[in-house]
């Protein structure tokens, strides 16, 4: 696995900064492109216009709370590579892991940081530097599976490469890019996935013609 090591600017958030707050409900009516524009617009409404690609998000206790909105997509978006805080809500832990950004809890975060620091973020060691301060802190690092994700891109293309990988076959692909690409056609849709039909057909080296072939076969 290579290494999950990232240095940034640090944009520094408080306690119980909710997923409504990473991602206003009208950015649902942007192009997914464009949802990243109205990021953390509530509560920093400089953000969209300052973040610069590398930079990382620090924030207090239970950051992403509340509903399964794509806020690792748009935190990605944006330019932001880790994301770092006091604690983080377990959904909002899946959501980042799953679009491949990194996020880890770490007690006393907050406190290591002011807000445009520099940090320097260790995912698999679990070690935090303040390159401003040469402060440090240790903390768990990221787990394996999780760390394994986001260093396949994010749970859709690991799933993809296993699964092509294991000759699972193509039509079960095909159901999950149709379902996918229905998701994405609809305001109220579920959003933990965002593979379109075209990348999921690609990825197991199918195409419309020879999707559903072969029948539904168990993988053990």
């Amino acid at each position: 696995m290579s290494t999950l090591v990232f240095t940034g600017r640090v944009w520094k958030f408080g306690d119980l900064i909710n997923t409504d707050l990473i991602m206003p409900s009208k950015a649902f009516r942007l192009p997914k492109n464009e949802q990243h524009t109205l990021c953390f617009e509530a509560v920093r409404p400089e953000f969209a216009r300052e973040v610069k690609a590398g930079d990382i998000v620090v924030a207090g206790e239970n950051f992403g709370m509340g509903s399964s909105r794509p806020i690792g997509d748009v935190m990605r978006g944006a330019g932001i590579v880790a994301v770092i805080a006091e604690s983080i809500n377990g959904l909002a832990m899946r959501t980042c892991v799953n679009s491949s950004l990194p996020a880890i809890n770490c007690a006393g975060v907050s406190a290591l940081f002011n807000d445009g620091d520099v940090c320097c973020v260790d995912f698999l060691s679990g070690k935090i530097d303040n390159l401003t301060s040469g402060k440090s802190l240790q903390t768990h690092p990221l787990a394996p599976l999780l760390a394994e994700i986001v260093a396949a891109g994010g749970v859709v293309p690991m799933l993809l490469k296993e699964m092509k990988a294991a000759g699972v076959v193509r039509g079960v692909v095909m159901a999950m890019a149709v379902t996918r690409q229905k998701e994405n056609e609809t305001d109220d849709a579920p959003w933990g996935f965002r593979a379109g039909r075209a990348d999921a057909l690609q990825a197991v080296g199918a195409d419309d013609s020879n999707v559903g072939e072969r029948r539904l076969q168990c993988v053990g």
